[in-house]
């Protein structure tokens, strides 16, 4: 929730919301508690970033006679550029030939559009890089079909570069993901 990479958490019950987010040494720190008038729910959706801020948002849907709707995003508004990868983070397992999905959160300054192009490194940080798609709308997720004869390993990198008015900015996973033979 507040890009720090480190898990944080969402915690809802009757009548709010509490988002938590981990410290780094073990702890839990209260990010945000949020009343909602509602008593149940049915379901909760974090992210993606609806407004482009750099920020996942939340969505509720309350149960009971009549469904409602509530959206609680996070308001801050970005002054420049940035992107950074959600997933992969960095520590998973993909089989070559399946499909998974590339997220992002990205901070587009009010009245810009940001276009997004996302490479691969199958050999560490440094690259090379290969184009796995470009010019993708900024909609923070792309279906990702893993090519079938990518080769296998354990030192794969993902780099998210996104670009609006002549501007880019560059993200990259911090730690490796692994891709496996079927």
């Amino acid at each position: 929730m507040n890009g720090d990479d480190f898990g944080d958490l969402i915690v809802f019950t009757s009548g709010r919301i509490a988002v938590v987010g981990a410290d780094g040494a073990g702890g839990w720190v209260r990010l945000a508690l949020i009343r909602n008038p509602e008593a149940s729910y049915s379901a909760l959706r974090v992210g993606p970033d609806a407004d482009h801020n750099g920020f996942a948002d939340i969505a509720v849907v309350a149960e009971g006679g009549r469904n409602r709707l509530r959206f609680y995003k996070e308001a801050s508004t970005p002054t420049e550029l940035s992107i950074r990868p959600v997933t992969p983070h960095g520590g998973e397992t993909f089989v070559a030939g399946s499909v998974q999905f590339v997220e992002w959160a990205s901070a587009v300054p009010v009245g810009q559009v940001g276009a997004v192009t996302i490479e691969l490194s199958t050999i560490g940080p440094g690259g090379p890089w290969e184009v796995m798609a470009a010019n993708l709308p900024n909609s923070g997720r792309f279906q990702w079909r893993i090519a079938a004869d990518t080769p296998p390993t354990s030192d794969g990198y993902m780099r998210l570069t996104i670009e609006a008015e002549e501007v880019t900015a560059q993200g990259q996973t911090v730690t490796p993901f692994a891709i496996v033979e079927p």
